[in-house]
């Protein structure tokens, strides 16, 4: 299975909320409507990442996970964290296909993604 990244926005944020909801670990912090709704709240800002099955566009795994930065300024460095409530949510294919080392991509299957194989970074091909 390959795999192919996107942010979590207004355009999927329902598909997201829809797999996530059918996850047996989901919570709250996990939904797309709480990362639309911090979306511009200078202090907690929330990131997302989905992935599809590049064969059939299923949405099969993704996260979400909010960088808090606090302190502004050269103390930020050493002050600002980012938090994963609840870890990533997965069908049992795709948590499968990401430990056997499947590339993934962004925007398209052909892309630059880097990937983990046996403890080494290597670039998938362009």
């Amino acid at each position: 299975m390959k795999l192919v990244a996107q942010e979590i926005g207004k355009d999927n944020a329902a598909e997201w909320d829809a797999f996530a909801a059918a996850q047996p670990r989901h919570n709250a912090f996990q939904s797309a409507r709480l990362l639309l709704a911090l979306q511009d709240n200078p202090v907690y800002r929330p990131f997302g990442r989905l992935f599809r099955d590049s064969r059939s566009g299923t949405v099969v795994a993704g996260y979400v996970f909010h960088v808090i930065a606090e302190v502004s300024g050269p103390a930020a460095f050493l002050a600002t964290r980012a938090i994963v409530n609840g870890g990533p949510l997965a069908t049992p294919e795709a948590r499968s296909a990401m430990t056997r080392s499947s590339r993934i991509c962004g925007a398209t299957p052909v892309c630059g993604a880097s990937t983990w194989r046996s403890g080494t970074r290597k670039t998938a091909p362009h």
